[in-house]
């Protein structure tokens, strides 16, 4: 189970928008870009290895958790190595995905996407 939580967690990290802080895209348009990979990688996953309903619950927080571990140990990877100026895209990319996706107006829908 936590092989596809983080799949569709490094996904919608990579499929949001390069430059959140800069990005042309609105905020419905971020949402769907980001909501969009959720159903195929989670079909694929099922179509093979079936989770139960109380899995499937908690998917949604796994994912976010993911993003959220990702952010912290990116931001401490580039403490200790501020030439790596790659790390700052994955912490800018993934903490605008944990604002939207905790979102009040999005949060719902976000969790929605993993109904099969």
């Amino acid at each position: 189970m936590i092989e596809v939580a983080l799949a569709i967690a490094y996904t919608m990290i990579d499929t949001f928008p390069q430059d959140p802080l800069s990005s042309p895209l609105s905020k419905e348009q971020q949402k769907e870009c980001t909501l969009a990979c959720i159903s195929p990688l989670l079909s694929g996953y099922l179509s093979s290895f079936p989770l139960t309903s109380v899995e499937l619950e908690a998917l949604p927080t796994l994912c976010l958790s993911r993003i959220a571990q990702s952010v912290t140990l990116s931001t401490y990877s580039f403490s200790q190595n501020p030439d790596n100026t790659y790390l700052l895209d994955s912490v800018a990319r993934g903490t605008a995905v944990l604002r939207l996706l905790l979102d009040p107006l999005v949060e719902q829908e976000y969790k929605a996407a993993f109904t099969q």
